[in-house]
């Protein structure tokens, strides 16, 4: 018993020397000073469906941006609300908006994947930024951004944002989720050509538009739902520079508006990482019940020197998640919940990949997506 518990002690002290490295060598935007060098054109693109709650806000903070080689252009993918009638009042004050309308999808896409893809095609910029209807930004971070994707010969960068949240339960759920996907990541590793790290964001998607081109865009992910992190895979396979960096105070968005809704959300995007694999999902979902609950376990049914390094396991795990939290803008006090937060990721990951098999696809958005079409997009 001692030996399994000093293996899981190792397995932590690694675990966080990742999360420790990444969120102090990740470059933060806002500390990056902007020279008087010319910067590259960008193009913002978006795919819009249905958004009237949060796209005027969204996008009004993109349209005030401080850069002088901006485009931005918003792909309306098949509205049925007030987002539409939006876009044309935005367009009035700001005459530069580019609007594409989509009213029919295509077979062999997934909405969102289609939109951007149209965006791209009918966008000019030197670099393209895809984004999210729902992500708002302050005036002076696409400079920044720039300067630092110039001075760094970049091809790629994604950008960590702060998401918010009105509910408490959602904020807590949010910063181990953020670590997970740290610890997946390692965004310091992404910027290595030797590793096989990559990263991507729906929130923010720099990319040099040859290498977009190179990699294939989003024809090469048409049918992925996980289509922000798949791209930054492609990229990287293309050989592409990528980076990471972060920024929790001028990039900003909300997730979800509850807990439920998030992780119903997470239904089309966690199943297939895993690319739809049952045997994948039952290592995974083995291998980190035993990482996460395993030494709370350890601390209640074992005795002696076991339980006193099962114990500090969790002291390290609280801690992880807690200095994690601060770092993203979350609590402090998060990391206290740290086992009932591993039960809840569990039941995500089990729950999304039972959806998906018992329908038979994924429903997003208003459209249906066979399970037998979304398996043979593979990357």
């Amino acid at each position: 018993m001692l030996e399994t518990a000093l293996f899981v002690l190792f397995l932590y002290f690694i675990l966080a020397f990742i999360l420790l490295e990444s969120l102090t060598r990740t470059p933060v935007m806002r500390l990056v000073e902007v020279g008087s060098a010319d910067l590259p054109s960008v193009s913002v693109v978006i795919a819009a469906r249905d958004e009237e709650e949060k796209i005027e806000e969204a996008l009004q903070s993109i349209l005030t941006m401080k850069y002088d080689s901006l485009e931005v252009c918003v792909v309306d993918d098949r509205s049925t609300d007030r987002t539409p009638a939006i876009l044309h009042s935005l367009q009035i004050r700001y005459p530069f908006l580019k609007i594409v309308r989509i009213d029919t999808l295509p077979k062999g896409w997934i909405g969102k994947n289609h939109a951007l893809f149209q965006g791209a095609r009918a966008s000019r910029g030197d670099y393209l930024l895809f984004t999210d209807a729902d992500v708002v930004y302050s005036r002076s971070i696409l400079k920044k951004v720039m300067t630092y994707v110039t001075a760094h010969e970049l091809d790629h960068l994604t950008v960590l944002p702060r998401i918010w949240s009105r509910s408490y339960y959602l904020d807590s759920f949010i910063s181990f989720f953020g670590m997970c996907f740290i610890l997946f990541c390692r965004p310091t590793k992404v910027r290595d050509p030797r590793s096989r790290h990559f990263i991507g964001v729906g929130a923010f998607n720099l990319v040099r538009r040859t290498s977009y081109e190179k990699a294939g865009g989003h024809q090469t992910i048409c049918l992925r739902p996980d289509d922000d992190v798949k791209l930054g895979k492609i990229l990287k396979l293309g050989g592409a520079k990528c980076d990471c960096a972060s920024e929790s105070k001028e990039i900003y968005c909300e997730w979800h508006a509850t807990l439920w809704s998030a992780l119903r959300g997470l239904e089309k995007s966690s199943f297939p990482g895993l690319d739809y694999k049952v045997l994948s999902l039952v290592f995974f979902s083995v291998s980190l019940a035993i990482l996460f609950l395993g030494p709370y376990l350890g601390v209640l049914f074992a005795s002696g020197s076991p339980r006193l390094v099962f114990l500090t396991c969790c002291i390290i795990s609280m801690a992880c998640l807690s200095y994690c939290s601060a770092k993203i803008g979350g609590r402090i006090e998060v990391g206290l919940y740290f086992p009932i937060l591993a039960v809840l990721f569990l039941f995500m990951m089990v729950d999304s990949a039972l959806r998906v098999l018992i329908k038979g696809g994924i429903h997003w958005r208003g459209t249906f997506y066979p399970l037998s079409e979304l398996r043979g997009n593979k990357v």
